[in-house]
């Protein structure tokens, strides 16, 4: 059985989709170490705070700093690489 032409091309275009996937999750490594460490703060804010110890304000609102950093340096991420492929991204 022949493979046509346009099965070939199908195939070369969710080829090209996931690499595009995959370099998008690689190249977001930096935008992914502060949620990482915001998660880390987060969970060792909560023991201190709930064991009565002392800093775990800070430790929360640094947390909260870190994770709002990270999900800002995600999103521009997300938005500029739609822009630099042309496509519109509805937000909504």
């Amino acid at each position: 059985m022949a493979v046509s032409r346009v099965d070939n091309r199908k195939v070369l275009d969710k080829s090209i989709a996931l690499l595009e996937v995959n370099t998008l999750i690689m190249k977001s490594w930096y935008s992914s170490v502060p949620l990482i460490l915001g998660c880390i703060f987060f969970l060792a804010g909560a023991v201190f705070k709930i064991s009565h110890w002392p800093h775990a304000n800070e430790m929360l609102i640094a947390a909260i700093t870190f994770e709002a950093a990270g999900l800002a340096l995600l999103i521009m991420q997300v938005l500029s690489k739609s822009k630099k492929n042309g496509q519109k991204r509805n937000l909504t």
